[in-house]
């Protein structure tokens, strides 16, 4: 468990990585065996969720969002001060589209897994929030690595379609906040989806036209799996290098 950095006395202080946020909120695996409203008011994103909130605005209260602050609500999760911009607080992968391939065992662990501080990011919301763009199109259906490609195309200012494009450049105030798609991979944790020439590690071949290829459902939560652990790693050789200079 990494001791560290709260704010007010320059140690970042949150859980241990690997924490499962889920357990801090009652009745939440009991209510994961039931399916839409009835779960969604025991996510620790929203209701339940101040531990999870407390921890991303530590994580993420740094140059350039180092005006991070909580929002007044829980669903105005966290806002940048002094700007109009308001985040989310998402998963980085979704079973919703592949959960029919996995086993009781296997959900559990997904979900325990998508749980963690490194299962969790913040994506800006205006008009249409990019979390529910990524999962409600069919082009991405909700893989982390397609919605990386995407913010990959915008910061190449690529000018063939792609998906989430417009959703993208609705949050342009957002996005270039960082100078880099190398500088908004190396701030949310996301190096170990990119290789040394900053292309994505797709989870598998099939891309936008077949996100979620009926034999590959399984292939698909096993990298997602692979993926959250790697950013767990991440974050915390970050914190712990953080830490030892404190």
């Amino acid at each position: 468990m990494f001791m560290g950095l709260k704010l007010e006395d320059n140690m970042y202080k949150i859980k241990e990585v690997g924490y499962c946020y889920a357990d801090d909120v009652k009745n939440y695996w009991e209510a994961s065996q039931y399916e839409g409203e009835y779960f969604k008011y025991y996510d620790p994103d929203i209701k339940y969720g101040i531990p999870l909130q407390d921890d991303l605005e530590t994580l993420y209260k740094r140059e350039p969002l180092l005006n991070l602050v909580k929002g007044n609500d829980l669903y105005d999760y966290l806002c940048l001060d002094g700007t109009d911009i308001r985040f989310s607080c998402d998963s980085i992968g979704n079973a919703w589209f592949y959960e029919e391939s996995l086993t009781k065992e296997e959900q559990k662990k997904y979900l325990q897994m998508m749980n963690t501080i490194g299962g969790k990011i913040i994506f800006p919301k205006h008009i249409i929030s990019i979390n529910s763009a990524r999962g409600f199109d069919g082009k991405i259906k909700d893989r982390f690595d397609l919605t990386l490609e995407c913010i990959r195309l915008y910061y190449e200012k690529a000018k063939e379609k792609y998906p989430l494009k417009e959703t993208l450049e609705n949050h342009h105030d957002f996005f270039n906040l960082f100078k880099s798609f190398k500088e908004y991979v190396d701030f949310f944790f996301l190096n170990c989806l990119i290789d040394k020439n900053e292309n994505i590690k797709f989870f598998i071949d099939e891309k936008f036209e077949n996100p979620v290829p009926d034999g590959k459902r399984q292939e698909l939560y096993l990298k997602t799996m692979e993926f959250v652990e790697n950013r767990n790693k991440e974050i915390k050789e970050f914190l712990d290098k953080e830490n030892a200079k404190k």
